[in-house]
Formats: structure tokens, C-alpha cells, sequence
């Protein structure tokens, strides 16, 4: 079924490459059938392979958001703590972020990725406690794009 699937997506591709110029293929329901189906397709990812970059997603995240926690428990500034959990914020973008790039198209990358910050940044502010209002790191910036450096090792490791 697979073959099939990536077969089919091979083909959407090149039709999808020659036409865009002729036609508004975005009002396509191939097209859009596509975009939906092609989850993951596209980087051949097995579901195991899949579980392995989100855990690492969540391991890398934590061992931060620990460090973080650890850290804000020994500050008492207000502004230290907004740093330190900003500084956070902007690490976990960097080193974290960057392994979605393996297995997710851009597109599924921005939405999962603008619903991890959104509740990252929560759970940050609720580890800043009293200290920190809802939306504090709303300003924090966090350009995540940039951050999708990729150890090639990793993917090796997984085997993609």
C-alpha cells in the first residue's frame, strides 16, 4: 500500500510541476487530497521512524525545560527569570526543532511547530511561576526556520 501511496504521490508531483504555471492547481481536490495524504510521504518516514523524532523532539525538550526549571528555582528577578526561560525558549528552537525536518513536509513542520511554541512557551511561564504573566514569552523570538540545523548523523541513525 505504500508503494502505491508514493507512486501515486510521485505522480501528483510531476502533474503538479507541469501545470502550475497553466492552472490554479491550489483549487485542485487532487491536489488538496494530496497535501492531506502526503504526511510524512514525502521523507519515506515509517511510523517507527516517526515515534523516534518525536521522542527525541521530547527528550531534547525536556532535558532543557529541566535545566530551565532548575535554574529559575535559585533566581528571584523577574527579568533574570523572563531571560533564563526566554533563553530556553530560543535553545529549544535551535537544537531541538530541527529533527521534525526528517520525516515532516514544510507544511506539516509550521503547524506542528507553531503548536509546540504556543504551548511551550505556556508551560514555560507556568515553570517561571509568580513571576511570569500569560504571554510573557509571547515577545520572546523565536525563528525557528533558522534553527533546523540537522546532524547527519541522525539521520543515520534512524535510518531515513
Amino acid at each position: 500500500e505504500r508503494e502505491v501511496v508514493t507512486m501515486k504521490t510521485s505522480l501528483v508531483k510531476s502533474l503538479l510541476t507541469t501545470y502550475r504555471e497553466i492552472v490554479n492547481v491550489e483549487e485542485c481536490e487532487v491536489v488538496t487530497e494530496y497535501s492531506k495524504v502526503s504526511h510524512g510521504l514525502e521523507k519515506n518516514c515509517s511510523d517507527a521512524n516517526m515515534l523516534s523524532v518525536q521522542n527525541e523532539l521530547q527528550n531534547c525538550s525536556y532535558t532543557r525545560c529541566s535545566t530551565a526549571y532548575e535554574t529559575v528555582q535559585n533566581l528571584s528577578s523577574p527579568a533574570l527569570i523572563e531571560s533564563t526561560l526566554c533563553n530556553t525558549l530560543q535553545n529549544i528552537v535551535q537544537d531541538c526543532i530541527g529533527v521534525l525536518d526528517i520525516c515532516l513536509s514544510e507544511e506539516d513542520q509550521q503547524e506542528m511547530v507553531e503548536s509546540f511554541l504556543k504551548n511551550l512557551r505556556h508551560f514555560l511561564e507556568r515553570i517561571g511561576g509568580e513571576h511570569m504573566m500569560n504571554g510573557t514569552l509571547d515577545d520572546c523570538q523565536t525563528d525557528w526556520n533558522h534553527g533546523k540545523e540537522l546532524d547527519d548523523d541522525y539521520e543515520d541513525n534512524y535510518n531515513v
